[in-house]
């Protein structure tokens, strides 16, 4: 099989994902070095395992924790972006090798920050999970409980709207992050019945799809909607987790809260 280069991706990842990015910038006499930024706030994260398949019409695809996808990096086969979609992933054509997001900038200093991963053949920049929003600083413990992509569609919250069960997907919904370790109060997107900030689904409360149908828009003209498809993969990485060992970068202090989504239509969206 032939394969193609890693691209370098700065905001969206293909047609079906879509990213958002939270940082922190450089306090006001904080320290930059290299070393200093290593001992006092990166992590000891465990390397990222986690993946889930993402299988939606005509598209089979793998999506990693750590930031990479469209590769299967334990398998024989390595390429693992299949349209149109086979049964049997030996018999099928990959349109791409791999992919991941790729970050870097200069801070108020002037140092270069950079984060990025391409085939982990020399380490990881990614991890798991949230970040505390007081100093950008990753906790072992909550890298490994965030190491999974969590999943929805469309059917089971409109079902559920509609007064049926709360399925796994639902419930397991990573709402809010832990404000007793400083982490953001809303993680993933959520419809607030009782606008207590408090993801709730035994009150109703549910994964954000525009299940009304409003298509409302914000004051900039963007769609208010947070969730998108008919199947939905959501996942939470950070670069602050450890050591940069793919890219040697000094860390950026980023949460990268991500999901990838498909529609079921019989047209070209498609494929």
């Amino acid at each position: 099989m032939k394969k193609i280069s890693m691209k370098k991706v700065i905001i969206l990842l293909v047609s079906f994902t879509s990213i958002s990015l939270l940082a922190r910038e450089k306090a006001p006499g904080e320290q930059t070095s290299s070393n200093k930024i290593n001992q006092r706030v990166l992590a000891n994260c465990a390397a990222p395992k986690a993946s889930k398949e993402f299988w939606v019409n005509n598209v089979r695809t793998i999506i990693f924790t750590g930031g990479d996808m469209w590769w299967d990096r334990d398998g024989n086969t390595n390429a693992y972006y299949y349209i149109p979609a086979v049964q049997n992933r030996n018999n099928g054509i990959s349109s791409s090798f791999a992919g991941s997001i790729w970050l870097g900038g200069l801070d108020a200093g002037g140092q270069l920050k950079v984060a990025a991963m391409t085939y982990r053949q020399n380490g990881i920049d990614f991890w798991p999970g949230p970040l505390d929003t007081i100093n950008a600083s990753a906790d072992p413990t909550e890298c490994s409980k965030y190491d999974q992509v969590y999943t929805v569609s469309r059917n089971e919250v409109d079902n559920f709207v509609a007064g049926g069960p709360i399925t796994p997907g639902i419930l397991n919904w990573p709402g809010n992050g832990d404000v007793s370790k400083q982490q953001g109060r809303r993680i993933a997107p959520f419809i607030d019945l009782n606008s207590d900030g408090l993801y709730d689904p035994t009150g109703g409360d549910y994964p954000a799809y525009d299940i009304q149908n409003l298509a409302e828009k914000n004051e900039l003209g963007f769609c208010k909607t947070k969730l998108f498809g008919d199947n939905t993969l959501f996942w939470i990485f950070n670069d602050k987790g450890g050591i940069h060992t793919e890219t040697q970068g000094v860390p950026i202090g980023v949460e990268v809260r991500a999901q990838a989504f498909g529609f079921k239509t019989n047209d070209e969206i498609n494929n």
